[in-house]
């Protein structure tokens, strides 16, 4: 179970890494997050416990031992995951080995061929496991800021233009988009662009330029020469969420791309787009497939891009072209899935695809014939968390037959009609070495066993028209051995193996004699790691061949030869030396703690605490010097073990100075370099836009709020527009706060004048002296279809006017369609205030500089479909015939009683 302490220190932890995906409240959930990241509680109880925290045993009323502790938990987390991402790394070439099998297997009298299936996965990124996720994890992004963009894109303020004539009129001219939405030509008045698209723009100015200029459709060209930048937010699930400052002529992908895109648990699929112009929705595998489809989502400042958490997730693999994780939408089924996958290689077996499925609690397989689901043009739905493979087919070569041993080409050869051992015999190319008397054919009876067949070779090379010369069938295997293998006679032998230089079996030479010591000397001598006290000679009893061990002092013999000990060698004997490390165990020491490289380093009488702080990278900035502890395991004869603990102090050199000086290290020693309680980095916020000092700033106090960053900025300067404010949080996924600026620099106990946190971005705008109308007004009855072609207008700001009378001045008043009562004014600083209604009368907004009124229009009441009259004959007549039976069936029933 977990407990309380840890689960209050896992709390604290998730919250203080924005590792927390939603309201955590209990131990439960805790659990939920750890299995999410593949962290096992077991897994951090067993590191604590190596690194001497018990955590049955914390205080949870000290500060500094919780604080101790989750140092601890985070460092721990942070290598799990690291050895995770290494693993996942060594695991991004998977490749697999199909090879036949060898002559002594059985078999069913198939011959498997050997091939070689190497599947891998290139230029895809370890820490890649969903489909459409490298697209982002590899992007680079372009620093072009020109470019001649699509017909659909939508020209704004800031683009510069460039317009170039050819021919007899040739010019080329450049201009910057107004904030009233215009460019304006010498001689040619002012041409509002602002809301057009490229296309309609290149129309417009080709239209008005050629009153002047003489030139054709194809001498005439424009180009966007400066993009306007644009803000933009990603939200949701992606690995890094926030705000992105961006050329207008980047889409949705190049906005996704910075933020490195969905994270493993984000939709592919269905992101949505939220802006002023309403929702659009991205499907990556859509562009994927299609990359034309990007211009279709080009941003305007302040869009939302939000991915979601993904609906259906499979994973396929086997014999696909990629096999990853893929996700699935509406009802995609295994033939999308394929498709996305690249399609099935070319040894797929597609007649039985197996699905892996949870039901009911219950693991379950099913089997799916997609070759049937072709023909039949049907499909085969699947659920989120299926598991599918494709198998391959069985490599199995019927035609074949195998040669192994002593020839040039070992192998398998094609069996030909009346093919004979000659045959293949000739196609292999026999070797001089090889031992014709004796062969041997393998061959597979139905009954599924094997049998064999003796040949004499060289017989059946001097007489091929024998019968000796079998006709070969499907499977055969023929071995042909070395002469070696025949000749060798392991009683003509001895063996030195162990510590020695060059362990081996050696012949005797003819009538010769060999004593212990020359045999160890024919083995290229001892190693240092020899244990010279004893040594064996293994020798087979004469008459029952168990052995028998001898045993030596094996420094007496090379010392002195002439020893009784260095007996003569009989045939088969061996000689067995030792080494000291057979007999010594694996003596280690271990650190763990504020270290670079934390691990088990290996013991030595030499090893010091300086030598093993050095080699495991030195202390961490945050380590405390002064509290090194050894853990030492004491062990007495036949005694239970227990543990002590010496704390010590180090300098920056390494070098002990409080505590015993002179410490020795001694096997198993665990080293524990304890951290700083309270130890931590600067957290920074960032003030952007109309401050003196713009920037990145530190938070120096704990309860640093909004006005001490304005002040340490050095205030606003005259262009700013305290009003239109921002401040964006990405800790916990936040997004933008509401908040007043000009509230909190008049009055610093405003509750706008809220907390920073880490990664706090306040935003102050230039000064917004126009207010926007939208929606169901008579505009259009007042202004042009130019200066109302976004259905918006922009107008100046009156100190004290609300959002009707703006309405009347303006937009020339309501349209017959408008909800007057619904008015609503969105703030610059993204507040939105509704009309109060109070039945007679209405309170309509105040409006402030930078606001934007909408006025709705009323929704369209359905017709009532109309109904055909009533024929009151049809319906007198059913009544009647309806009685008339009821009539009947009583009269019945009478009669029967």
């Amino acid at each position: 179970m977990l407990s309380n302490r840890i689960f209050c220190l896992l709390f604290c932890l998730f919250l203080s890494l924005n590792m927390l995906e939603g309201q955590i409240t209990n131990p439960d959930e805790i659990r939920k997050e750890l299995s999410k990241r593949d962290i096992s509680q077991e897994e951090i109880d067993k590191r604590l416990n190596e690194r001497g925290i018990d955590i049955n045993k914390i205080d949870a009323s000290n500060p500094s031992e919780l604080a101790e502790v989750e140092i601890a938990i985070q460092d721990i987390i942070a290598e799990i995951e690291a050895e995770k991402a290494y693993t996942d790394a060594q695991q991004t070439i998977e490749v697999t080995l199909d090879s036949s099998e060898s002559l002594d297997d059985k078999d069913k009298g198939d011959v498997v061929e050997e091939t070689k299936n190497v599947t891998i996965q290139e230029n895809i990124p370890p820490d890649v496991k969903v489909y459409g996720q490298e697209l982002f994890r590899k992007y680079v992004e372009s620093e072009q800021n020109s470019s001649k963009p699509p017909a659909n894109y939508i020209i704004g303020v800031g683009d510069e233009i460039g317009v170039a004539i050819f021919g007899p009129s040739e010019a080329s001219f450049s201009y910057e988009i107004k904030e009233d939405g215009y460019i304006q030509p010498r001689s040619l008045g002012r041409i509002y662009l602002k809301g057009l698209t490229f296309g309609q723009a290149q129309e417009l100015l080709k239209k008005r330029f050629a009153r002047f200029y003489s030139f054709s459709s194809e001498e005439f060209a424009i180009t966007i020469n400066y993009a306007r930048q644009i803000t933009v937010n990603v939200v949701g699930n992606v690995l890094k969420p926030g705000s992105y400052s961006i050329s207008a002529v980047k889409t949705a992908i190049d906005a996704l791309a910075l933020a490195q895109g969905p994270s493993d648990i984000g939709s592919m699929r269905k992101i949505k787009i939220v802006g002023n112009e309403g929702t659009k929705s991205l499907d990556l595998y859509k562009f994927l497939q299609n990359p034309s489809t990007e211009n279709k989502f080009f941003l305007n400042s302040n869009d939302y891009i939000h991915v979601p958490t993904f609906d259906k997730q499979v994973n396929i693999k086997g014999a696909v072209q990629r096999p990853m994780i893929y996700e699935l939408i509406d009802r995609e089924g295994l033939k999308s899935l394929i498709e996305y996958a690249g399609g099935l290689t070319a040894d797929a077996y597609s007649s039985n695809i197996q699905i892996t499925r949870f039901v009911d609690n219950e693991k379950k397989v099913i089997d799916v014939d997609y070759s049937q689901l072709l023909a039949t043009n049907s499909n085969f739905q699947l659920l989120n968390g299926d598991d599918i493979l494709v198998k391959k087919q069985a490599g199995v070569v019927k035609n074949s037959v195998r040669i192994e041993g002593a020839v040039t080409y070992p192998g398998n050869f094609e069996l030909t009609s009346g093919m004979k051992v000659t045959d293949l015999l000739n196609r292999s190319e026999v070797l001089e070495e090889a031992y014709l008397p004796i062969a041997f054919i393998q061959r597979a009876n139905r009954d599924s066993t094997v049998s064999y067949t003796r040949l004499n070779l060289q017989e059946i090379i001097a007489s091929p028209n024998s019968d000796n010369n079998l006709t070969l069938r499907r499977g055969d295997r023929l071995r042909i051995y070395f002469q070696s293998d025949r000749t060798t006679d392991d009683e003509s032998n001895f063996v030195v193996r162990g510590a020695v230089q060059n362990p081996g079996t050696f012949q005797f030479g003819t009538g010769e004699t060999v004593k212990i010591e020359d045999g160890i000397q024919i083995a290229g001598g001892v190693r240092q790691d020899a244990k010279k006290e004893f040594a064996y000679l293994i020798r087979k009893n004469a008459i029952t061949s168990e052995p028998e061990y001898i045993r030596f002092n094996l420094d007496e013999i090379l010392e002195n030869p002439t020893s009784v000990d260095n007996v003569l060698l009989n045939p088969g004997d061996t000689i067995e030396v030792f080494s000291y490390k057979i007999f010594a165990e694996d003596s280690y020491v271990d650190i763990i703690g504020a270290v670079r490289e934390p691990g088990e380093y290996q013991w030595d009488e030499t090893l010091t605490l300086q030598d093993v702080l050095s080699l495991s990278g030195g202390v961490k900035l945050a380590a405390a010097k002064n509290r090194v502890e050894v853990f030492r395991l004491v062990v007495e004869d036949n005694q239970p073990t227990k543990t002590i603990v010496a704390t010590l102090e180090i300098d920056k050199d390494l070098n002990v100075i409080k505590g015993d000086g002179q410490f020795s290290l001694a096997p198993y020693d665990i080293i524990a370099v304890r951290y700083i309680p309270g130890f931590n980095k600067q957290e920074m916020v960032s003030i952007q836009g109309e401050a003196n000092y713009v920037g990145t700033y530190p938070i120096i106090e704990e309860n640093e709020r909004i006005s001490d960053l304005v002040k340490r900025a050095g205030g606003l300067n005259r262009a700013a527009f305290p009003p239109a404010a921002t401040l964006f949080r990405s800790e916990g996924n936040v997004g933008y706060v509401v908040i007043d600026l000009k509230d909190i620099l008049k009055n610093p106990s405003s509750r706008f004048n809220i907390t920073l946190k880490k990664g706090d971005i306040l935003y102050i705008p230039k000064a917004q002296e126009l207010v926007t109308i939208e929606g169901a007004t008579r505009a259009r009855d007042l202004y042009l279809d130019e200066v109302i072609a976004d259905g918006k207008i922009s107008v100046p700001f009156l100190e004290s006017k609300n959002a009707r009378e703006y309405v009347n001045e303006y937009a020339a008043g309501f349209a017959d369609n408008a909800r007057k009562g619904k008015i609503s004014v969105q703030h610059p600083n993204g507040q939105i205030e509704n009309t109060l209604n109070l039945g007679l009368v209405k309170i309509y907004p105040k409006i402030r500089e930078g606001s934007t009124i909408i006025v709705p229009f009323k929704k369209e009441k359905k017709k009532k479909e109309e109904r055909e009259p009533t024929d009151w004959g049809k319906v007198v007549a059913n009544t009647i015939a309806q009685a008339t039976a009821v009539i009947t069936l009583v009269v019945l029933l009478q009669r029967i009683e």
